[in-house]
């Protein structure tokens, strides 16, 4: 008698594959506070973290309307430094005609102002009414 064994069965290897997930995206930086001294033309900005310029601070991302001391619009093109690693002090440039009643920060996410930790970029802001907070 012939007996039938059990069929061949080959198993294939399963293999895992890695799931390539990409990293979440460094988080934006905050500002916390945004001052002007009118005497001596600086804004200072405060982030929630150590921030950095990379490579350098692109002044014509930044524009200050003082509707109130000047009436004058400035740039960011003058210079800066880091009087603490989570501030920037930013010498203001220029000064053509202002319209406005008040003092109004904008920037751009052109700025190259990013966190130090991560890399985050800070996205800038429109008409913000300095002092700020």
């Amino acid at each position: 008698m012939l007996s039938i064994g059990p069929p061949n069965f080959v198993r294939r290897r399963q293999f895992k594959q890695e799931r390539s997930s990409a990293p979440p995206p460094p988080a934006p930086l905050t500002l916390v506070s945004a001052t002007y001294d009118s005497d001596n033309f600086w804004l200072f900005l405060t982030f929630d973290r150590a921030i950095a310029v990379d490579p350098v601070l692109n002044g014509d991302a930044i524009s200050l309307d003082d509707g109130v001391t000047w009436h004058q619009f400035f740039d960011g093109g003058g210079g800066w430094e880091f009087p603490d690693p989570a501030t920037i002090k930013i010498f203001l440039d220029g000064g053509k005609g202002s319209g406005s009643t008040q003092v109004l920060l904008t920037a751009t996410g052109a700025t190259q102002i990013v966190a130090v930790d991560n890399g985050g970029i800070w996205e800038g802001c429109t008409s913000l009414v300095v002092p700020f907070p």
